[in-house]
């Protein structure tokens, strides 16, 4: 009897694992949704014209407003597409300007249709060709192929202006070692200071008048010598050494918004002193 008892025991668990193994099995769909096809309205609008589905906000930003379609199908059924996602991304700044989950607004068979209208908030600097990302996703969380639709912001450009520049006029070349000094210089721009992508000066009597020098608005003061980052005041701390030539250098300054529009330039003379 000690023998038999085992041997029950052993069979037992391999008839309560296979049943277990079938049903897992059975229960498991893996069968990802399919979208067929996406559409926006409307598809371009221009922030300065006063275009449908454009609206200016009191702080300097824009709502945009949008209707969205779709359609997707499930071997499973319709009833299995748990959400319709959608995505508004910018034209190059991190970060999605809109995140949505959408229900169906009909189904046919394996067949779901989506339509929503929507509106997310962008700055001025945010215009250009922003994408519209759809894609589904089951109640198993497999996920169905991507569409991408282009929506495009247009907006008037103005050019960003410089003014207020700190420079010293005379540098004294050091003997031994370095010397630092300061360049800070102010900037803005009627489309916002996140319009703006260089602030730079070229050195137009150096061996490379060509190479653009950057100032910068990090708040990193250390480094760069600016004191509060964001507030459109850029600096660049810069040294010389015994090996600087004498005489007078010639600094020229732009600043270039994200158009590739350059502002009016400043030109500024320091003189190396022995």
């Amino acid at each position: 009897m000690n023998r038999i008892a085992p041997i029950a025991l052993v069979v037992s668990l391999v008839v309560l694992s296979c049943t277990k193994e079938k049903e897992g099995v059975v229960d498991v769909s893996q069968n990802p949704p399919r979208l067929l096809a996406a559409s926006i309205q409307p598809a371009a609008v221009h922030l300065d014209t006063g275009t449908v589905g454009v609206e200016p906000l009191p702080n300097g930003d824009y709502r945009i407003t949008i209707t969205a379609t779709a359609r997707a199908v499930d071997a499973d059924g319709s009833g299995n597409i748990r959400a319709l996602l959608i995505n508004v991304l910018p034209p190059s700044a991190p970060g999605a300007l809109a995140v949505l989950s959408v229900g169906p607004s009909g189904s046919s068979g394996d067949t779901a249709s989506y339509l929503s209208t929507f509106s997310f908030e962008m700055r001025r600097a945010d215009a250009g060709s922003n994408t519209v990302v759809f894609q589904a996703r089951d109640r198993s969380d497999y996920a169905s192929n991507v569409l991408r639709i282009s929506l495009s912001i247009a907006r008037n450009n103005s050019a960003p202006a410089i003014f207020g520049l700190s420079a010293p006029d005379t540098l004294q070349r050091p003997t031994s070692g370095t010397g630092l000094f300061q360049l800070t210089l102010s900037a803005n721009d009627s489309d916002g200071l996140a319009d703006i992508t260089e602030i730079y000066f070229r050195s137009i009597n150096s061996s490379n008048p060509n190479q653009h020098i950057g100032l910068f608005d990090d708040g990193n003061l250390f480094s760069t010598g600016d004191s509060v980052a964001g507030d459109g005041r850029f600096s660049r701390i810069l040294s010389i050494d015994p090996t600087t030539s004498l005489g007078p250098k010639e600094l020229r300054f732009w600043a270039r918004d994200n158009a590739g529009a350059l502002s009016d330039s400043i030109t500024h003379f320091v003189t190396i002193v022995p």
